[in-house]
């Protein structure tokens, strides 16, 4: 299972910024035991400025709001 889950907004100046993680969480198990695997990690910044809002992926690059919108469907709310 992944999905996307957003930080506390964090006001600067007149910019607010969101943190978005990533999070998988993977399960199985047999006749031998279970395991479990989960991991969190930065996945992009959402940024509400002057200029709108728009988001970046952790290496700068653009993301698509539509795409995001899709784990996220509150995002338009920061």
């Amino acid at each position: 299972m992944m999905r996307l889950l957003a930080g506390t907004p964090i006001a600067v100046g007149d910019s607010t910024l969101l943190v978005i993680a990533r999070v998988v969480i993977e399960a199985d198990r047999s006749d031998h035991g279970c395991w479990l695997y989960a991991d969190k990690a930065p996945y992009a910044l959402a940024i509400r400025d002057a200029r709108g809002l728009r988001a970046t992926d952790m290496m700068g690059r653009r993301l698509l709001l539509a795409d995001l919108a899709k784990y996220l469907p509150d995002l338009a709310s920061i």
